[in-house]
Order: structure tokens, then C-alpha cells, then sequence
């Protein structure tokens, strides 16, 4: 049975058939890793692992255990084919789940809302709201720049629907 770890920001979206599958800013000890470039990540973070046809999260850091359906994990923990795992480090939420549909739905439903933007006729992001702001503030993105979230990919809006150039300007101290 195939497992996903899937991830919005950073984008991690994996389909796990063998085990060991390590997580961690540096690479495992095997090549069925990936690797997350966070400075709140660990070295080795965790794996996923079969013990007995069942799968377990491993947790291998010492200072970021992280929360894996709101319990910190110090050691092990068997993980149920039958539901999404939700696991948090820090700021990083990672869905963990057989079924794929299921899991991106949670990843997305737990995580911070992402915007993708039409710039130039190229997509841009996935962004979160203060790199939306900042791209305002820059000039890159105008009142008029098309925008949708990742929630809900079908529905476009404006910038303006998102950011408040109204503040963005008065804090400037001029137009936007």
C-alpha cells in the first residue's frame, strides 16, 4: 500500500512505496528520502517505517519532535491506513495518508492559505498573504493582477480583493 506525504509550502508532494522514507534537511541513510531545506527542519527529522505490515512515524529529532495529530512524538507512532496523519513542525504542516485525494485535501485545509497570481501570463506561488503584500509593495502586483487560492482554484479574483491597498499606501505615504 502507497503512502503520500504531502506538504503546500514548501511543496513536498511524495508517493511512498518503500520503506524506510526519511525526512530531513540532510539526506538519509538510504536514496528514499527527501529532503526539506528549512532552517526548523532537522537533519533527520523522521521516517515513515514498516514493523510487522504496519507503518509508523519515527521521530529522529531531539529539539523539534513536532506534533503528529496534536501529540508530540518523542519515539514511534503507528499511523492508521484508515485516516490522514497531520503532522507540525513549526510553521510546516505535512499530511501523511494512503488515500491522495484525502490527504491534499487536509494538507490544504490545514495549511495557511496559498495564492497562486497571473503575472505576464505565467502563474506565480504558491504565495502566502505578507509575500502577496510584498509583492504589492514592490510593484509587482497591481490592484487589477489576477489572483486565486489554492483552496479554490477556479474562482479568480483581483489583488484588491486580497490586499488592502489603502493601508499599503497610507503606510508608504502615497498612492498605490
Amino acid at each position: 500500500m502507497s503512502w503520500h506525504v504531502i506538504c503546500l509550502m514548501p511543496s513536498l508532494n511524495e508517493t511512498v512505496d518503500e520503506f524506510p522514507f526519511y525526512v530531513g534537511r540532510l539526506a538519509g541513510p538510504t536514496p528514499n528520502c527527501v529532503i526539506i531545506e528549512d532552517p526548523t527542519i532537522s537533519r533527520k527529522q523522521f521516517s515513515l517505517e514498516e514493523r510487522d505490515g504496519d507503518i509508523y512515524y519515527i521521530n529522529h529529532s531531539v529539539g523539534n519532535a513536532g506534533e503528529l495529530d496534536g501529540e508530540v512524538v518523542r519515539n514511534a507512532k503507528r499511523l492508521s491506513p484508515a485516516q490522514v496523519h497531520i503532522l507540525r513542525l513549526g510553521d510546516i504542516t505535512i499530511a501523511l495518508g494512503t488515500d491522495y485525494t484525502q490527504t491534499s485535501h487536509a494538507a490544504a485545509d490545514c495549511s495557511v492559505e496559498l495564492y497562486m497570481v497571473t503575472r505576464d501570463d505565467k502563474e506565480i506561488g504558491p504565495l502566502a498573504a505578507d509575500q502577496l503584500i510584498e509583492g504589492c509593495e514592490k510593484g509587482y502586483f497591481t490592484r487589477t493582477t489576477s489572483v486565486r487560492t489554492l483552496r479554490d482554484p477556479g474562482q479568480f479574483m483581483n489583488m484588491e480583493d486580497v490586499v488592502d491597498f489603502d493601508s499599503l499606501a497610507e503606510a508608504r505615504g502615497k498612492d498605490m
